[in-house]
């Protein structure tokens, strides 16, 4: 009942029908077999960044963004014509964004394949794995709720940060020649540029999905195979797990990985 709860009440983070689970717990002669696979990369965070730099009645505006090898990349850079805007402003804007994996699999089914007292020419059994929790999604849809809120810490910071820079400038280039004032202006700028940064921290330690398959089948010992197939149906990976003895009134949990 609880997990037809959450389904219910929380759709947005189940896009899939749930898992049949009917016959779980009910009773037979044969033994309960659950079959986990697990698929995909976790999430991670990369950063976006907003540059803001004024010059005379002008405003370069430069962002960036995280390429694959988690590396800024500046690719474009505009140019906004503020007339009385103020010279030497300088802000760094550096927000998180969740990035997601997916996966190469769709699914997995698993392969029981009788090997000893199981009697002569019985077939193999398969099931098909149904999805049962998106990690990954659970993991996107939480960081969306808090992020109103690191995203509106990081303005006002960046904001009281290149004000305060700002007005420290102005003051060293009164005090200072023209090149000294501007070394110190650059320095100041490179400051704020390297103290800012995102908070990327994040849990690597999870999959991005997790998929179950349950089925009742007679005690004995099982040559068990997972076999994970794309949305075409090819095989993109054969876990094979080898013989495994499966027991009545015990739990027989079988795990499996795909973390591609």
């Amino acid at each position: 009942e609880k997990i037809k709860e959450a389904f219910n009440r929380q759709a947005n983070y189940y896009p899939f029908p749930q898992p049949n689970l009917d016959n779980a717990l009910v009773a037979n002669r044969n033994a309960k077999v659950t079959v986990i696979g697990f698929t995909g990369r976790s999430p991670d965070k990369v950063a976006v960044t907003l540059r803001l730099r004024s010059e005379k009645n002008t405003l370069v505006v430069v962002p960036s963004k995280e390429n694959e090898q988690f590396k800024d990349e500046i690719k474009e850079f505009g140019v906004i014509a503020w007339p009385g805007i103020d010279p030497n402003y300088y802000f760094k804007l550096q927000f998180p964004v969740i990035k997601t994996f997916g996966s190469n699999a769709s699914g997995f089914r698993v392969i029981f394949t009788p090997v000893a007292n199981q009697g002569p020419g019985q077939p193999a059994l398969k099931a098909t794995g149904s999805p049962l929790e998106s990690i990954e999604r659970v993991a996107k849809l939480t960081f969306e709720v808090k992020k109103p809120l690191i995203y509106l810490k990081t303005v006002i910071r960046t904001i009281v940060k290149g004000l305060i820079a700002a007005e420290g400038k102005k003051q060293m280039q009164k005090n200072t020649d023209d090149l000294t004032g501007a070394l110190l202006s650059l320095a100041t700028d490179i400051a704020v540029d390297v103290s800012e940064n995102a908070d990327l921290r994040i849990s690597h330690f999870f999959p991005a999905q997790a998929s179950i398959a349950d089925l009742d089948i007679a005690p004995g010992v099982y040559n068990v195979v997972v076999e994970y197939y794309t949305k075409n149906g090819s095989v993109v990976f054969r876990d094979e797990k080898g013989e495994i003895e499966i027991k009545k009134n015990d739990l027989n949990l079988i795990e499996s990985f795909y973390l591609e």
